[in-house]
């Protein structure tokens, strides 16, 4: 697979997901809550993204030619840059 294919088929994986689980945005907010509600504090929607490519990481250290984990991991990466903003310049109160 081809750089070029690994993008384009990153932007078809963000879309797919979107009509399957619904805005990423929500999504990511979601996952945040329920991780800061088992574990007794606020988690941003940066540190679930981040979390996330390294899970990433982890399988392309096990299977290096599993070319999801690249996608998804390009993705996450995407995610935690949207994400940085508002976790680094308007960070939520730390309660949860």
């Amino acid at each position: 697979m081809y750089h070029k294919d690994v993008l384009n088929a990153c932007i078809d994986t963000v879309n797919q997901r979107a009509q399957s689980y619904g805005n990423e945005d929500d999504m990511f907010e979601t996952t945040a809550q329920i991780a800061s509600l088992l574990l007794g504090r606020v988690f941003t929607k940066y540190e679930i993204s981040v979390v996330l490519e390294s899970v990433k990481l982890a399988r392309r250290r096990y299977d290096p030619l599993h070319e999801d984990s690249y996608i998804d991991q390009i993705n996450y990466t995407a995610f935690s840059a949207q994400f940085a903003k508002s976790a680094f310049i308007d960070p939520p109160a730390q309660q949860a």
